[in-house]
């Protein structure tokens, strides 16, 4: 499981508005329990979908598109 993901996180569809944003360990963890899988293992995979689903969710903003930028393990 990576330690942190880096990501920027457009706001708008005009790449007006950008944030810069790491997701650490426990955030990841926190997004994969919210898709319920049975066992976290090397297997489990967060899509697209669901990370932009959890930032709308945290920041009460839904972004029109995210970047991975870096993930370190």
């Amino acid at each position: 499981m990576p330690k942190e993901i880096k990501i920027t996180v457009l706001w708008d569809e005009y790449n007006i508005s950008m944030s810069a944003y790491s997701l650490y360990r426990e955030e990841i963890i926190d997004i994969l329990s919210y898709l319920e899988p049975r066992q976290l293992n090397l297997f489990t995979v967060a899509e697209e979908e669901d990370i932009l689903d959890w930032i709308s969710g945290v920041f009460l903003r839904s972004p029109a598109k995210i970047y991975i930028d870096k993930v370190y393990y």
